[in-house]
């Protein structure tokens, strides 16, 4: 990677960063610990927002996958914060992709904070 400039080190969220079973695992995740607040459908609850849509895109294009695992982690759910595992963090982040319309690959969504650092939300393919 010497000489590799920061940007062609980012990898897109297209290129599929979730698995489809960590997705389902984290649709379950997502009822039993979010739906309370933003809904079944992902449509949310003032003044929980939405998590499926337009404007979620948009609040997070241009973020990387830390931002937005770090945000639930720490903050999810409302009344128990910083109480989900990495795992479960993970798995709603993968459910939230899918339901946005990001491809899945073949690999589960982990990764060191750097390396979510890299893996960035964007709207173009």
């Amino acid at each position: 990677m010497h000489g590799q400039s920061a940007e062609a080190a980012k990898v897109s969220i297209w290129s599929g960063l979730y698995s489809i079973e960590q997705a389902e695992y984290g649709r379950q995740e997502y009822m039993d610990k979010c739906s309370n607040c933003h809904a079944d459908n992902l449509v949310g609850m003032f003044p929980a927002p939405p998590l499926r849509g337009a404007g979620f895109v948009t609040r997070w294009n241009g973020k990387s996958v830390r931002d937005i695992y770090s945000r639930i982690r720490s903050t999810m759910p409302a009344d128990e914060p910083g109480t989900l595992s990495r795992k479960e963090t993970f798995a709603i982040t993968a459910f939230l992709f899918q339901e946005n319309g990001f491809p899945a690959g073949e690999n589960e969504l982990t990764g060191k904070p750097k390396e979510l650092q890299q893996m960035m939300i964007s709207l173009e393919k």
